[in-house]
């Protein structure tokens, strides 16, 4: 039986200084949302899948939360998630399983559940990743020829946020073995103006 494994990281970032260029290739829309967007989707519909993701924010060069989430899809329509957060000196832990189409069950410490739909949607909606309608974007790849093997795919967005121009950086790698998949995503302010990520 196979094991899918994904990963999946946020960083949200107040200033991003510039990085270290690398080769890319410039491809269309198109291109992109075959290659990295049908990899994912068929990654989420795998089972049994493990996907994880972390997510970061940093105020002022200084971390402020950490969110760690693990996804595991053990069948169809079995789900179970489990969510640890570090924010002002504290960690706590919220959980979610799904049993059925329809079936979501949540819970804040692993013993007392409820059955609420809309709360459970609130710890699903952490792979949600919304750019606003005027976010202009550019798509490119490279080949990945490290210790696993595959293609790079990325996705740089600049639009107009509250504190100016910001951007966002996505990449999915998708590795030569069709097994696992890892994506992260980036945001911040364009100050200034960030290189490709390596």
């Amino acid at each position: 039986m196979s094991r899918v494994t994904l990963q999946y990281s946020i960083l949200m970032i107040a200033v991003l200084a510039a990085g270290v260029s690398a080769q890319w290739t410039t491809i269309t829309a198109a291109e992109y949302d075959q290659a990295a967007g049908g990899a994912m989707s068929k990654a989420y519909a795998a089972f049994p899948s493990v996907f994880t993701s972390r997510t970061e924010r940093f105020t002022k060069g200084k971390s402020v939360y950490v969110e760690f989430q693990v996804n595991e899809r053990p069948a169809e329509h079995g789900v179970r998630v489990t969510r640890t957060i570090t924010a002002r000196g504290s960690t706590k832990r919220k959980y979610m399983t799904v049993t059925g189409p329809h079936e979501f069950y949540c819970s804040a410490d692993g013993t007392r559940w409820t059955g609420s739909f809309n709360n459970c949607m609130l710890l699903d909606g952490l792979f949600l990743s919304f750019l606003p309608h005027d976010a202009v974007a550019e798509y490119s790849v490279r080949t990945n020829s490290g210790r696993e093997p595959g293609q790079i795919y990325r996705k740089y967005a600049v639009f107009n946020g509250k504190d100016g121009k910001e951007f966002a950086e996505t990449l999915t790698t998708i590795y030569r073995d069709n097994n696992k998949l890892r994506s992260s995503e980036t945001r911040g302010t364009l100050k200034p103006h960030p290189s490709p990520s390596t």
